[in-house]
């Protein structure tokens, strides 16, 4: 391939609590040459407009078309029947066992991909028993490190944060994780949710953060948002973890039951020294492995690996 590659991105545009991720697409539009088409991205979009047509308003035929989350068939209508362009797919929640079910197989014998990425290795080994591709790969969370950083002479005024989603159905241990922080006495906390900028200063702001895994106990965004901000990450043992490189009492500290979890609180909280050197030792970690520019190249890399030789 010659010159900077070309990639027509289709997606829609939301805010909250998919900021993670549309911080992701903008720093690939900082790398390569990229086009965002779909609600949000287009003034005006015509839902159900044909790929061929989106394609065809392009100045230049992209190297590949990108689906970033979305499974709606509204903008990406007849996307099974493109066979002269790579397409590409970064999987969002999948919340089944195995073998690949419910919506989603619509969804990827309707598209077709030449390439799926999995966001945890549970969606990867699903995906290649399902045999929906003719490749999958792991793609591992990543973070913006010019949003998410260590600011400076900041006042940790928040003794423990614990910040995110708790349905019950994927998340049973959340909300006692969260009532058994607001019980702990003379422990200044932070659960109710908080967004963008104001989630990045509040990470900063904590001494530690404390994470609870989903029931399939992959590695979610938080631990590279919060890593990246310098803050103790304390979570329970996700799958995966000597695979991403993580050390526990390393880059963050591991907690096997809700009494565990107590006496590290309050055991960090105590050893000031210690939990920031935990936390830097982090921070340096992550922002070197899992930031955005990292990652985003690794996908790429893939790409020309497997389909553009």
């Amino acid at each position: 391939m010659v010159g900077k590659i070309k990639i027509l991105l289709l997606g829609v545009k939301r805010n909250r609590h998919n900021w993670g991720f549309e911080l992701f697409r903008k720093t690939l539009g900082e790398e390569y040459d990229v086009t965002y088409y779909g609600p949000g991205y287009i003034d005006n979009y015509q839902y159900g407009i044909s790929i061929n047509k989106i394609i065809a308003s392009q100045k230049n035929k992209p190297d590949f078309i990108l689906v970033h989350l979305p499974q709606s068939f509204e903008h990406i209508n007849k996307l099974g029947e493109v066979d002269d362009i790579l397409k590409v797919h970064i999987m969002g929640d999948y919340h089944y066992d195995f073998p690949l079910q419910g919506n989603y197989v619509e969804f990827l014998d309707y598209c077709k991909f030449d390439l799926i990425f999995a966001q945890s290795i549970r969606v990867l080994d699903i995906l290649e028993f399902s045999n929906v591709a003719s490749y999958c790969s792991y793609l591992p969370f990543s973070v913006d490190t010019c949003k998410y950083r260590k600011f400076p002479n900041t006042k940790k005024r928040i003794d423990v944060m614990a910040v995110f989603a708790h349905q019950k159905q994927f998340y049973s241990t959340r909300k006692l994780v969260r009532q058994t922080i607001h019980e702990m006495k003379g422990v200044k906390h932070l659960l109710k949710g908080v967004y963008y900028n104001d989630y990045v200063r509040s990470i900063n702001e904590a001494k530690i953060f404390v994470n609870s895994n989903s029931k399939y106990r992959s590695i979610n965004m938080k631990y590279t948002e919060v890593l990246a901000c310098g803050t103790l990450f304390l979570t329970d043992k996700p799958t995966q973890f000597e695979e991403h490189g993580f050390e526990d009492k390393v880059h963050m500290v591991l907690y096997n039951t809700i009494s565990d979890m107590k006496m590290k609180i309050r055991y960090y909280l105590e050893h000031e020294e210690e939990r920031e050197q935990i936390a830097l030792t982090g921070m340096k970690f992550v922002r070197e492995n899992y930031s955005n520019k990292v990652i985003v190249k690794q996908l790429v890399d893939t790409v020309r690996r497997k389909l553009l030789c």
